[in-house]
């Protein structure tokens, strides 16, 4: 007769390992929908992509992917906010070592230009894709990571003009504006001309300078 399981000394229960494979097997296949949704929308568009191609190509079921994301606007925003959070992480860490706020909005650019490069699809979503209406309501929908970039730039304009890095007769959030939508236009037209031509017309070292000297024409 099987001893009753209450009687084996440290035996755990088979339901709690069964627990934690589930969760993990949620976990890699929210991932795994995740990175095959970063890839379709950057290649097909957001418009051309279908939450049953994502599902197809991830290996799953159509009910299983809704249950991980409700929409395809939910898809996305998950992988902005994935994408987002390193380039916050990264950016973050720069404006406490920074000694003004000025050296640390220089290496926006830089930050931003290392992560595109690094991940190709995540740049041509957060630089074509970033901006789309809910249906429900028509409202332009922004992801929590790119509210928090917008919050970071927002904080750093605020001690640039206390410490005399910007002028004071903008709004923070102006500055704040002109800069961020200074480096999302150099990346895209980097990314356009690249696509056009093969051979980038927007070297580094100028696109570098130019925002260097926006930055420096934002110095009372």
């Amino acid at each position: 007769m099987m001893p009753a399981l209450s009687s084996i000394p440290n035996q755990i229960p088979l339901f709690f390992r069964h627990r934690e494979d589930d969760a993990d097997v949620r976990l890699a296949t929210r991932r795994r929908i995740m990175s095959i949704g970063k890839q379709r929308f950057a290649r097909f568009s957001y418009d051309g992509t279908s939450l049953a191609s994502v599902a197809r190509a991830a290996g799953v079921s159509l009910p299983t992917l809704l249950t991980h994301f409700e929409d395809k606007l939910a898809l996305l925003t998950a992988v902005f906010d994935e994408g987002w959070g390193a380039i916050n992480t990264r950016f973050a860490d720069i404006v406490v070592t920074s000694v003004s706020a000025r050296d640390a909005m220089l290496s926006m650019l830089r930050v931003m230009k290392h992560i595109l490069e690094r991940d190709e699809d995540f740049a041509w979503l957060m630089l074509f894709e970033s901006r789309r209406p809910a249906l429900q309501h028509g409202e332009v929908m922004f992801s929590r990571g790119y509210l928090r970039f917008m919050g970071i730039c927002t904080e750093l304009a605020v001690r640039g003009q206390r410490d005399g890095s910007f002028k004071t007769v903008y709004h923070p959030r102006i500055i704040a504006s002109i800069l961020v939508g200074a480096a999302e236009n150099l990346m895209r037209d980097r990314l356009l001309s690249d696509q056009e031509s093969g051979t980038s017309k927007y070297p580094d070292d100028q696109l570098i300078s130019a925002f260097e000297a926006l930055v420096s024409y934002l110095k009372p």
